[in-house]
């Protein structure tokens, strides 16, 4: 029979009458697998033939893979790039079983338990729910509620039976099992964020699906849910919300070899049009662009410098002798302390963001050699907690800098008026940047990550990756103070003038 499986379906059917009894009932059962196939999701999102990385989706199957090797996965991309879909399948293939062939990242050869989340108990239900299940059908006249089996799990293995509601939600599955290949049945549990820390703590789970950006204390709890099972997690979102203690948490370990993040655009969406792309981004402001094409984060609603960044990035270039050039710095401890260095285009008003520092939990010692290692002769902008002195020493935080050969400017910044007005330092900076007069050097991504995220939270400055964000505005406020490198060394700020 199995010289059957090549033949096309009429040529299978015109054996028949010529086949045993015994072939034929394996012949019905070929075509019986094949109309499931051709039936149900499961088998037409990924082909089995592996030839889905040929038609442009290897971030998808680079993310499936990435799971044999790390715990935690990302997958961050922009809107409509199928990062649901790449998640809810794999949630298939660990409840079913059913891995296909080209398939590899982690398999389990034995029924499992995962929970499958979204931000809210509605998300859940129309769309993780609805991918996975299918939607939601009465029968016997409306007293029975069940699932119709047009999600990616194929409705034959759905134990109906088995589904519980959750209360207080209509149409949402709380639990279910799902037939697993090696024979037993596995446990899939839907959950929310908005149930809070508590509805993550129980039992031990091999996978969890994490859709949408959870609240980092839900991803710490998920951390313990696997942690005895080595199970996997697996986070798929577009960043909506910024560089958030989360995000930023996850692509440090990303980088330290702990942890795996794909980024995906729209170029790695072969199934987006470019009347797709258009008439997608015709909905959105223009600053959000970065962040539904190409999955960077941003603060979304709120943001303090709407601003699409590719007009204020450009190339780094030698910077003119005769520009002037001033330091602004934020004082930190168990948040960074940092300092940008800025350039002054004085004839063109064209203020260049050029270097950045950023480090928390040390000492002015430490930051110092940081601070001069593009130039002691450049002043530099502080704010008004530089008076604060220090328990042993006496010093303020300003002295203890300037101690340390750094030009500390003798007075806090200021406005030109002399007031120091954060509200007024903002609308500084946002009129430059819309006005092209405030532009950053492409290398300088700390910087590009913050301004992303820089928003307001029911119109409250949200103090949270700030850092160099503060810096720069008091380094604008002082641009008066900018000085030109000297040549022959010696020039200094002396209380806020500058002397030979």
């Amino acid at each position: 029979m199995s010289n059957f499986l090549n033949l096309s379906e009429e040529s299978l059917e015109s054996y028949l009458p010529h086949l045993s009894t015994q072939n034929k009932i394996k012949l019905i059962a070929i075509l019986k697998e094949r109309q499931k196939r051709e039936e149900y999701k499961l088998y037409s999102y990924f082909p089995d033939t592996g030839d889905f990385a040929r038609h442009g989706y290897t971030k998808h199957l680079s993310f499936f893979k990435d799971g044999l090797f790390y715990g935690s996965r990302l997958f961050m991309a922009g809107n409509r790039v199928g990062k649901t879909i790449a998640g809810t399948y794999e949630d298939t293939l660990h409840a079913t079983g059913l891995y296909p062939d080209w398939w590899e990242g982690r398999r389990f050869d034995h029924p499992t338990k995962g929970w499958i989340a979204g931000k809210t108990n509605e998300t859940t239900r129309d769309i993780l729910q609805v991918e996975l299940f299918g939607n939601v059908v009465f029968k016997d006249g409306g007293k029975k509620k069940t699932v119709d089996g047009s999600g990616i799990i194929p409705i034959h293995l759905i134990d109906q039976k088995s589904i519980r509601w959750k209360s207080g939600v209509a149409d949402l599955i709380d639990t279910v099992k799902v037939k697993h290949a090696s024979g037993g049945w596995s446990y899939i549990g839907l959950k929310s964020y908005q149930q809070g820390r508590g509805s993550f703590e129980g039992t031990a789970m091999h996978y969890i699906h994490l859709d949408e950006e959870p609240p980092e204390e839900v991803y710490t709890e998920c951390l313990t849910r696997t942690a005895t099972t080595r199970g996997l997690i697996y986070i798929t979102f577009t960043p909506l919300m910024g560089v958030t203690p989360m995000v930023k948490n996850f692509i440090e370990k990303a980088d330290e070899g702990i942890t795996s993040v794909t980024r995906a655009t729209w170029n790695d969406a072969p199934h987006l049009s470019d009347d797709d792309k258009a008439n997608y981004l015709a909905l959105f402001p223009k600053h959000e662009h970065k962040a539904r094409m190409e999955g960077i984060p941003y603060a979304g609603s709120g943001l303090i410098y709407p601003i699409d960044e590719d007009e204020i990035i450009v190339d780094r270039f030698d910077i003119p002798e005769h520009w002037p050039q001033i330091k602004g710095m934020d004082f930190g401890w168990d948040h960074p302390t940092t300092c940008v260095t800025l350039a002054w285009d004085r004839d063109n008003d064209i203020v260049y963001v050029t270097d950045e520092y950023s480090a928390r939990e040390r000492t002015p010692r430490e930051h110092a050699p940081h601070f001069n290692d593009n130039g002691s002769w450049q002043p530099v902008a502080w704010p008004h907690d530089g008076y604060q002195h220090d328990k042993g020493s006496g010093l303020t935080l300003s002295e203890q800098y300037r101690d340390e050969g750094v030009n500390m400017l003798d007075e806090n910044a200021t406005h030109d008026d002399g007031s120091n007005g954060v509200e007024a330092g903002l609308m500084d900076i946002l009129t430059r940047m819309e006005t092209g007069r405030l532009l950053v050097f492409h290398d300088c991504t700390e910087w590009q990550d913050e301004r992303r995220t820089y928003h307001r939270d029911k119109g409250k400055i949200k103090k949270l990756y700030d850092d160099l964000m503060d810096a720069t505005r008091y380094g604008v406020m002082m641009l008066r103070f900018a000085q030109v490198k000297p040549r022959h060394g010696g020039k200094k700020i002396k209380n806020n003038t500058t002397v030979i």
